[in-house]
């Protein structure tokens, strides 16, 4: 909106710029002024200004916590064969973020798989999936875990069938909770260097969802587990208050919510003000923030012509084909494994 408003919408522009700053802060309270003035002479701008009053839907909802700053010290990293590389995936007649084109996803999973076994052979690569979508023998996952899904409720349920899997976990074992269109780039032992109980990928230009739910990592033990847990608690709550219901035309629990639960569970006014601190404290857990640009990093839309060359992609652990990118990955992961039999 704010590259729309022309000369002449200054005042506009003003309050719009008023709000965003705001909800960037994490501070929703101080953004309910200017939106409301904005919404009462706004005429040309109602999508941009009802996305604003979204973001401050989802920010006004407290999850509570006590929140402090958390410093990651270097820690044990656990064995190539203590790693477990999870993906979730179930076949659905359209996408339902409604703006995505169709995809071949046997492919894509087949062209996940193989970057999992070429970058961690040792690694044990999961599947969670329901109990109709067919897994065929050329998808050879080392475990297929089948769980009741709503497929109304997508993203929900993957953080549902993921807390399943926890319950079901090794002690020891490490685990990257990934989206099928995100690969391992490098050796996902380097994601576990540093202490942390939960680490979640974060971006800029995101107000309301700084972090990405498409690469999850948790560390061996119960704290990561038990922060899922509380995140999932969060988007059930999240996704049926009133204020909220009132803002979205479609129930959270479909599309997007995930990321928006837990953005709550950190605290949007605490990683927006975290200074130095690369984590923090919840109550007495410990998550750990990783920036995108090294550990999910999105493959540039405006160069989606081709796919990246993988060599100067060597210091991204992994590489996410979002949304149309797609179409991408399945180049990328060949030239990826060409590079890396190449002695």
């Amino acid at each position: 909106m704010s590259e729309a408003i022309t000369a002449g919408d200054v005042s506009l522009r003003i309050l719009y710029d008023q709000t965003v700053r705001a909800l960037t802060r994490g501070r929703p309270a101080e953004a309910r002024d200017s939106l409301n003035a904005l919404a009462d002479v706004v005429t040309d701008y109602q999508l941009a200004v009802l996305e604003l009053a979204r973001q401050l839907a989802v920010q006004s909802f407290e999850w509570p916590a006590e929140r402090r700053p958390f410093h990651p010290l270097p820690c044990p990293t656990p064995s190539d064969d203590q790693v477990d590389l999870v993906t979730f995936h179930v076949d659905l007649p359209q996408s339902p973020s409604g703006i995505h084109e169709p995809i071949d996803f046997v492919a894509l999973l087949s062209d996940w798989l193989q970057a999992a076994r070429s970058v961690a052979p040792k690694a044990r690569a999961i599947l969670l999936t329901d109990e109709h979508t067919a897994v065929p023998a050329t998808l050879p996952f080392g475990v297929v875990l089948r769980s009741s899904i709503d497929r109304e409720r997508l993203m929900y349920e993957r953080m549902r069938v993921q807390c399943e899997y926890f319950l079901a976990r090794e002690h020891e074992r490490a685990s990257v909770l990934l989206d099928s269109d995100a690969i391992v780039n490098a050796d996902p032992r380097g994601l576990f260097t540093h202490t942390g109980d939960l680490g979640l990928t974060w971006r800029d230009g995101f107000p309301t969802a700084p972090f990405n739910g498409g690469a999850i990592v948790v560390a061996s033990g119960e704290g990561g587990p038990a922060l899922l847990r509380e995140a999932l608690d969060c988007y059930a709550d999240l996704a049926q208050h009133p204020n909220v219901v009132a803002a979205f035309e479609t129930d959270l629990r479909a599309w997007w919510g995930d990321q928006y639960a837990l953005a709550l569970l950190v605290g949007y006014r605490n990683f927006a003000e975290r200074g130095a601190a690369q984590g923090t404290y919840i109550d007495t857990r410990t998550v750990r923030f990783l920036p995108c640009n090294e550990y999910n990093y999105t493959v540039d839309a405006s160069r989606a012509v081709a796919a990246p060359e993988p060599r100067r992609l060597r210091d991204k652990f992994i590489v996410h084909f979002k949304g149309n990118r797609k179409s991408l990955q399945s180049e990328y992961v060949a030239r990826l494994r060409a590079m890396l039999s190449t002695p």
